[in-house]
Protein backbone atom coordinates (compact mmCIF):
# COMPACT_ATOMS: atom_id res chain seq x y z
CA UNK A 1 0.00 0.00 0.00
CA UNK A 2 1.05 3.14 -0.91
CA UNK A 3 0.87 5.71 1.52
CA UNK A 4 1.48 9.44 1.16
CA UNK A 5 1.87 10.77 4.78
CA UNK A 6 5.33 10.55 4.89
CA UNK A 7 6.04 13.51 1.38
CA UNK A 8 3.53 15.33 3.20
CA UNK A 9 5.13 15.60 6.14
CA UNK A 10 8.55 16.79 4.48
CA UNK A 11 7.06 19.21 2.49
CA UNK A 12 5.51 20.88 5.24
CA UNK A 13 8.34 20.89 6.93
CA UNK A 14 10.49 22.58 4.26
CA UNK A 15 7.90 25.20 3.75
CA UNK A 16 6.78 25.88 7.08
CA UNK A 17 10.04 25.05 8.94
CA UNK A 18 11.18 29.11 9.77
CA UNK A 19 7.62 29.78 11.56
CA UNK A 20 7.91 26.44 13.50
CA UNK A 21 11.03 27.46 14.41
CA UNK A 22 9.95 31.28 15.98
CA UNK A 23 6.89 29.59 17.11
CA UNK A 24 8.60 27.05 19.31
CA UNK A 25 11.24 30.03 20.17
CA UNK A 26 8.75 32.04 21.50
CA UNK A 27 6.66 29.52 23.34
CA UNK A 28 8.77 26.97 24.72
CA UNK A 29 11.96 29.16 25.42
CA UNK A 30 10.92 32.13 25.89
CA UNK A 31 8.33 30.46 28.61
CA UNK A 32 10.93 28.35 30.18
CA UNK A 33 14.02 31.30 30.30
CA UNK A 34 10.86 33.10 32.50
CA UNK A 35 9.65 30.50 35.06
CA UNK A 36 13.90 29.92 35.53
CA UNK A 37 14.03 33.72 35.86
CA UNK A 38 11.58 33.70 38.29
CA UNK A 39 12.56 31.14 39.90
CA UNK A 40 15.98 32.31 40.99
CA UNK A 41 13.96 35.54 41.66
CA UNK A 42 14.56 38.04 39.32
CA UNK A 43 11.25 40.37 38.04
CA UNK A 44 11.24 40.85 33.98
CA UNK A 45 10.01 44.47 33.39
CA UNK A 46 7.53 43.94 30.53
CA UNK A 47 7.38 47.42 29.09
CA UNK A 48 10.44 46.41 27.49
CA UNK A 49 8.90 43.88 25.06
CA UNK A 50 6.80 46.20 24.03
CA UNK A 51 5.50 46.18 20.12
CA UNK A 52 6.99 47.98 17.91
CA UNK A 53 5.90 49.17 14.88
CA UNK A 54 8.64 50.69 12.30
CA UNK A 55 6.23 52.30 10.36
CA UNK A 56 3.88 53.85 12.61
CA UNK A 57 7.32 55.18 14.59
CA UNK A 58 8.59 56.70 10.89
CA UNK A 59 5.04 58.32 10.54
CA UNK A 60 5.15 60.07 13.95
CA UNK A 61 8.96 60.78 13.52
CA UNK A 62 7.11 63.00 9.55
CA UNK A 63 4.49 64.08 11.95
CA UNK A 64 6.30 65.82 14.28
CA UNK A 65 9.40 66.74 11.42
CA UNK A 66 6.24 68.56 9.57
CA UNK A 67 4.94 70.15 12.45
CA UNK A 68 8.45 71.46 13.83
CA UNK A 69 9.03 72.78 10.25
CA UNK A 70 5.53 74.74 10.15
CA UNK A 71 6.31 76.19 13.60
CA UNK A 72 9.82 77.13 11.66
CA UNK A 73 8.37 78.46 8.78
CA UNK A 74 5.72 80.93 10.68
CA UNK A 75 8.42 82.17 12.79
CA UNK A 76 11.14 83.13 9.62
CA UNK A 77 7.83 84.52 7.84
CA UNK A 78 7.56 86.80 11.07
CA UNK A 79 11.50 88.01 10.62
CA UNK A 80 11.15 88.31 7.73
CA UNK A 81 7.63 90.74 7.60
CA UNK A 82 9.34 92.20 10.49
CA UNK A 83 12.57 93.31 8.68
CA UNK A 84 10.12 94.49 5.89
CA UNK A 85 8.63 96.95 7.93
CA UNK A 86 11.62 98.65 9.56
CA UNK A 87 12.83 98.68 6.21
CA UNK A 88 9.78 100.78 4.82
CA UNK A 89 10.03 102.46 7.78
CA UNK A 90 13.37 103.24 7.70
CA UNK A 91 12.79 104.49 4.15
CA UNK A 92 9.65 106.33 4.85
CA UNK A 93 11.78 108.60 7.19
CA UNK A 94 14.61 108.94 4.82
CA UNK A 95 12.12 109.47 2.77
CA UNK A 96 10.61 113.23 4.84
CA UNK A 97 14.01 113.58 5.48
CA UNK A 98 14.81 114.20 2.09
CA UNK A 99 11.63 116.21 1.30
CA UNK A 100 12.08 118.48 4.17
CA UNK A 101 15.77 119.79 2.79
CA UNK A 102 14.26 119.79 -0.25
CA UNK A 103 12.17 122.12 1.38
CA UNK A 104 14.02 124.18 2.83
CA UNK A 105 16.55 124.34 0.33
CA UNK A 106 13.58 125.46 -1.50
CA UNK A 107 12.53 128.29 0.53
CA UNK A 108 16.28 129.35 1.14
CA UNK A 109 16.49 130.24 -2.51
CA UNK A 110 13.26 131.67 -3.20
CA UNK A 111 14.25 134.32 0.16
CA UNK A 112 17.96 134.67 -1.93
CA UNK A 113 15.95 135.57 -4.96
CA UNK A 114 13.51 137.78 -3.41
CA UNK A 115 16.61 139.83 -1.71
CA UNK A 116 18.28 140.01 -5.13
CA UNK A 117 15.51 141.12 -6.92
CA UNK A 118 14.55 143.71 -4.01
CA UNK A 119 18.48 144.93 -4.65
CA UNK A 120 17.53 144.98 -7.90
CA UNK A 121 14.47 147.35 -7.77
CA UNK A 122 16.25 149.58 -4.79
CA UNK A 123 18.73 150.28 -7.42
CA UNK A 124 17.08 150.74 -10.08
CA UNK A 125 18.59 148.22 -12.18
CA UNK A 126 16.61 146.89 -15.52
CA UNK A 127 17.82 144.02 -17.66
CA UNK A 128 18.01 146.64 -20.44
CA UNK A 129 20.62 148.90 -17.81
CA UNK A 130 22.45 146.48 -16.95
CA UNK A 131 26.11 146.25 -18.28
CA UNK A 132 26.79 144.60 -21.36
CA UNK A 133 29.21 141.75 -20.33
CA UNK A 134 27.19 141.19 -17.44
CA UNK A 135 23.61 140.89 -19.91
CA UNK A 136 25.65 138.86 -22.40
CA UNK A 137 26.72 136.45 -19.30
CA UNK A 138 23.40 136.12 -18.12
CA UNK A 139 21.43 135.57 -21.82
CA UNK A 140 24.24 133.12 -22.31
CA UNK A 141 23.53 131.26 -18.97
CA UNK A 142 19.47 130.93 -19.62
CA UNK A 143 20.44 129.69 -22.90
CA UNK A 144 22.52 127.07 -21.47
CA UNK A 145 19.97 126.27 -18.83
CA UNK A 146 17.47 126.05 -22.09
CA UNK A 147 19.69 123.77 -23.79
CA UNK A 148 20.42 121.26 -20.97
CA UNK A 149 16.45 121.11 -20.56
CA UNK A 150 15.80 120.05 -23.63
CA UNK A 151 18.53 117.33 -23.48
CA UNK A 152 17.11 116.69 -20.01
CA UNK A 153 13.48 116.16 -21.63
CA UNK A 154 15.01 113.89 -24.67
CA UNK A 155 17.07 111.78 -22.41
CA UNK A 156 14.10 111.60 -20.17
CA UNK A 157 12.91 107.77 -21.88
CA UNK A 158 16.37 106.13 -22.06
Amino acid sequence: AHNDFVSLRQMLLRTHLEELRDATDVSLYETYRTQKLLALGHVQDNTVFREFNPKQQLEEEERVHGAKMQKLEAEMAAVFKQKVQEKEGKLKQSEEELYSRHKDMKAVLERQRAELEDKKRRLGISDAAMPAPVAAHAQHEGMQQAGQSKDKKKNRFF
